[in-house]
């Protein structure tokens, strides 16, 4: 008996250890967010004029962090909290003006168009200097795009300047798969759906050389338009610098590309010529309590919700970080975050930012079919982001209206399928196998069991009757007879600008703008935004 007593003294005590723990870490906790609350507070009252300082290598993705202790430890922001924070900076008295830089650049073309018109409005009424030691990375022109936009481009001494456009590679294992004895066994819709080439091909197709082609090209032409109009660079001089070396930094200066050939301490000097006092203040810190606090004031019950709808889709609940964040899209998770957002009567429009390589076309349907249930309450607009391609498209076409950035990867209206079937390959390496099935079809997604005729036909069938329903959907979304949905589809990639003028999209703009347009569209006043899905942190 007194060792059963002894034993339950020992799990008391550990019990109650536990306990004493769990509280000093819920206390910890605490006293470090309050710590955090009044850092945040301390730098907004005692805030002396200052010059923002951003470094973009720390601005990558489009979600926010969605708490403050999140915030605290992650010192990277999204592009949606920089350009939010920006507009801010504009008109606050205090902030005098900004000083960007980058290292390893971490955004897309669409992502960059976003901030680029961000830049436009507040260097109107503010210096902003960007700083570069040199434009000679891998990401060369994508980051000079991004720094034509600043009022004033410096450059080292040493730097040089790679404009020398954009292009890109892809890997084909047609060859490897040949020498594996792996052998491809699927098929495409239609001859611009250009996945499948990865497994089928060594080199590009006709059409798929055209698709690459035409998407690099409208790419190019947008920055190369936009670069004109903010440097005053003739477009014809543009190209043909493109196609010429590096440009040395005198060079680059006499041909207009940079301002002032100098360090980060030159364009300090110059923007405190005319206010000594100024001092530095980071993006990071100034995107901190207050702009968060401003944005989402829940004490206003009128509200917009914005869906951050990012990575792939797939059946079931979208997986979280170890901060609660999604990382994907889940069907699951959306369709339960865009209905309960329909459902809601506070919220009076939704807005779902879109950024999806694609993914299961089951998924797909299923949010698509959410946003049209959620439609018949309230109006949703979608804004695509980098891309909307596939699956990511399915999804969009489902709004009231679209938006997209002039360089967003739009498409493909395509489907494929299929599996790579291995057994050959195992085979060579001395692997045998042997099975046993209830019926003649169960392994027919096995990689160890080649297709039979019948199954090949169930395939054609299958990839027929997804495009021609995606094709359908598509026409009837974007009020297009099927000929002429079918005419733009094919599994072809389209850029923003193309994509509006071939209908699939209704405007040009950025997240901002779509947001804007349903206040305007709805005359929706005095509304704040609120995220969905919600993570187990801002429940």
């Amino acid at each position: 008996m007194d060792f059963f007593k002894l034993i339950g003294r020992w799990i008391s005590r550990f019990f109650i250890f536990l306990g004493i723990i769990f509280f000093i870490f819920i206390f910890s906790i605490t006293l470090l967010v309050s710590k955090i609350i009044k850092e945040k507070k301390k730098i907004v009252k005692k805030r002396s004029d200052s010059v923002l300082i951003v470094d973009f290598s720390t601005i990558s993705g489009d979600t926010p962090k969605r708490n403050i202790l999140e915030s605290s430890f992650d010192k990277n922001i999204s592009v949606y909290t920089f350009i939010k924070t920006l507009k801010q900076a504009e008109n606050d008295p205090s902030i005098k003006g900004l000083i960007a830089s980058t290292g390893n650049l971490n955004l897309s073309y669409a992502q960059i168009s976003e901030i680029r018109e961000a830049l436009k409005s507040f260097k109107e009424k503010k210096p902003a200097y960007f700083v570069a030691d040199t434009f000679s990375d891998g990401n060369n022109t994508k980051t000079y795009y991004l720094a034509s936009a600043f009022s004033k481009i410096y450059m080292q001494p040493g730097g040089e300047l790679l404009f020398l456009g954009i292009g890109t590679t892809s890997t084909f294992l047609k060859g490897v798969f040949e020498k594996l004895k792996v052998e491809p066994m699927g098929g495409h819709r239609k001859k611009y759906k250009t996945y499948w080439n990865i497994f089928t091909e060594k080199k590009y197709t006709p059409e798929h050389k055209e698709s690459v082609k035409k998407m690099i090209d409208s790419i190019f032409l947008s920055i190369i338009n936009k670069i004109s109009k903010d440097r005053k660079i003739p477009k014809n001089k543009l190209i043909t610098l493109s196609k010429g070396m590096p440009l040395f930094a005198t060079d680059a200066l006499k041909e207009k590309m940079i301002d002032k050939i100098g360090f980060s301490l030159d364009a300090w000097n110059d923007i405190k010529k005319n206010n000594s006092k100024l001092q530095r203040l980071s993006i990071f810190k100034y995107s901190g309590l207050k702009s968060l606090l401003k944005e989402f004031n829940y004490s206003n019950h009128k509200k917009i919700a914005l869906i951050f709808a990012d990575g792939e889709i797939f059946r079931g609940e979208s997986e979280k970080d170890f901060m609660g964040n999604y990382r994907n899209i889940g069907s699951k998770t959306f369709v339960k975050a865009i209905l309960s957002a329909a459902n809601t009567k506070d919220v009076k429009g939704i807005i779902i930012r879109v950024n999806s390589p694609g993914g299961s076309a089951v998924a797909s349907e299923s949010i698509w079919h959410a946003i049209l249930m959620a439609k018949k309450k309230k109006p949703v607009y979608i804004s695509m982001g980098s891309y909307a391609a596939s699956g990511g498209y399915y999804i969009a076409m489902a709004g009231n209206k679209i938006f997209a950035d002039s360089e967003t990867l739009t498409g493909s209206i395509g489907v494929v399928a299929g599996k790579l079937y291995t057994k050959k390959f195992w085979n060579m390496l001395g692997f045998s196998f042997d099975s046993y099935s209830t019926g003649k079809n169960t392994m027919v997604f096995s990689q160890l069991e080649s297709f039979n005729d019948e199954q090949k036909e169930y395939l054609k069938k299958s990839l027929d009757k997804f495009y021609n329903d995606f094709v359908s959907r598509v026409a009837s979304a974007r009020k297009l007879t099927f000929e002429e949905a079918e005419k733009v589809a094919q599994g072809r990639v389209w850029t923003g600008i193309d994509a509006k003028n071939n209908h699939l999209i209704d405007s040009l703009g950025t997240l901002q703008d779509t947001i804007i347009a349903m206040k305007k569209d709805y005359k929706l006043k005095n509304i704040s935004i609120e995220f969905y899905p919600k993570t187990s942190r801002n429940n």
